[in-house]
C-alpha cells in the first residue's frame, strides 16, 4: 500500500514520509500500521534510487482482508444458521427498493455498469446473502460492494466513450469480519467499511503494493429513504432482468 497510519495518530503518511521522520530501520513502535487492521508494516523496495516503495504487512501477522489477492474475501463461506422465511423477505424489499441500493453501491465503487449489477446479485446468490437472519436491508449494498473486484475496464463507458471508473476498487470491512456471520457478532467498536482504490495495469488483478489509499466508513442507512435517478436505459434493462431472473421464492 502506498499510505498508511502514522505509528502513533491517525493521520496517514508516504513510504518517503515515513523513512524521513523514522529512517530505514525503525523499531517495531515507530512502524507505520495498516489503516485496516491496524497492524504494523513493514516498507518494501526502498534502497533503491528511483524506487517509490509501498508499505507490506509483516510476514506471519494475524488476518487482514488487505491480504486477499481477490475482492471477494469472504467467499465460499455460507450462513452458520440459514433462515429461509428472512432470506424472502429480504429479497422481497430488495425488489422493492433496488434502485437505491444500486445507487449506493455506485457511490461505493464508482461508476456501476448494468452488468456489475447483475454479477453482484448472482454473486449474492451464489454466496446465499439473502439467508442471513440476522441481515437488515441497509447492509446489503455494503455487502455487495464486498463480492467483488470492481475494475475500470467493467465500469459503464461515458458519452465520449471513456471508462467511468479509473482505479480498481476492492471494499472491506474491517479486520474483525472474517465471514459475513461476523458482521452481527459482539464488538467493542463500531463496525467499519473500507474502501480502497488500486493503480490499475489493464485487465491484471492488483497486487497488495498497488494499493493507493483507502477511506473508512460507518455504515449508513439513510441512502433508503433518498429519491433516486437512474438512467432510463439502466432502470429499464435491470428491471427487464429482474422481472425475468431474480427468484423471491
Amino acid at each position: 500500500m502506498h499510505n498508511a497510519l502514522h505509528p502513533d495518530s491517525n493521520s496517514k503518511l508516504t513510504v518517503q514520509q515515513h523513512i524521513q521522520n523514522f529512517g530505514n530501520e525503525p523499531s517495531l513502535g515507530e512502524r507505520a500500521r495498516c489503516p485496516v487492521c491496524l497492524q504494523r508494516l513493514t516498507t518494501v523496495a526502498t534502497s533503491s534510487p528511483n524506487a517509490v516503495g509501498h508499505f507490506a504487512h509483516i510476514r506471519d501477522q494475524g488476518y487482514c482482508p488487505t491480504k486477499s489477492i481477490s475482492g471477494a474475501p469472504y467467499a465460499g463461506k455460507p450462513p452458520r444458521n440459514p433462515d429461509i422465511v428472512a432470506a424472502k423477505k429480504m429479497k422481497q424489499l430488495f425488489m422493492l427498493n433496488w434502485k437505491n441500493h444500486f445507487t449506493q453501491l455506485d457511490f461505493l465503487v464508482k461508476g456501476l455498469a448494468i452488468d456489475e449489477f447483475i454479477d453482484v446479485i448472482n454473486a449474492a446468490n451464489k454466496e446465499r446473502i439473502w439467508e442471513y437472519a440476522s441481515l437488515e436491508e441497509f447492509q446489503l449494498p455494503y455487502i455487495f460492494a464486498t463480492l467483488m473486484d470492481y475494475p475500470p475496464h467493467r465500469s459503464h463507458k461515458k458519452n465520449d466513450g471513456a471508462y467511468s471508473r479509473i482505479c480498481w476498487f476492492r471494499c472491506w470491512f474491517d479486520a474483525s469480519v472474517q465471514c459475513y456471520d461476523d458482521l452481527w457478532t459482539h464488538r467493542t467498536s463500531p463496525l467499519k467499511f473500507w474502501r480502497a482504490w488500486y493503480k490499475a495495469n489493464g485487465k491484471q488483478k492488483p497486487k497488495s503494493e498497488d494499493l493507493i489509499d483507502s477511506y473508512g466508513m460507518a455504515l449508513d442507512s439513510v441512502f433508503l429513504t433518498k429519491s433516486t435517478n437512474i438512467n432510463p436505459n439502466f432502470e429499464n434493462k435491470i428491471n427487464a432482468w429482474l422481472n425475468k431472473n431474480f427468484k423471491v421464492d
